[in-house]
């Protein structure tokens, strides 16, 4: 089990340690990959939409940014295969809940291979932050 001081990190990894792990020993391997992809492919669209019920201050865009990736690590840990694709919308909403000042939206969208939100999308994740108008979310360029 990972050791965590966070109660919403512990309760994910509580579950996950009680439910999905104890199946490796028995279920064929290919069988417990997949239980273990689909588990995580659920667990990343649920976190998705909780997220996005949320509101946020930069400093909760960061708590939200350093629980997800360690989750991620965890769930790396206990998987035989890369996970981090199944968590990148996740990873880039957490960013985007972070950034500091708006104009770091069109620098992130422009250094990034392949965002994988729409611009809607950026805008809504934005308007969840407290600390930014409304009226100034509108006004930025977003061309993703």
């Amino acid at each position: 089990m990972l050791e965590v001081e966070d109660p919403w990190l512990q309760e994910i990894v509580k579950v996950v340690d009680e439910l999905i792990v104890p199946l490796k020993g028995l279920l064929k391997l290919p069988i417990y990959d997949s239980v273990l992809a689909l588990s995580i492919s659920e667990m990343s669209e649920y976190l998705e939409k909780l997220v996005m019920t949320c509101s946020y201050n930069q400093l909760g865009g960061l708590q939200f940014d350093k629980r997800l990736r360690s989750l991620i690590t965890y769930l790396s840990g206990i998987t035989q295969w890369s996970i981090r694709e199944k968590f990148t919308r996740l990873t880039q909403i957490a960013l985007v809940l972070s950034m500091e000042r708006l104009s770091e939206v069109s620098e992130y969208i422009s250094s990034s291979m392949m965002c994988r939100l729409t611009a809607a999308e950026i805008r809504q994740c934005l308007r969840l932050r407290t600390d930014f108008r409304k009226e100034d979310i509108d006004k930025i360029t977003i061309d993703v």
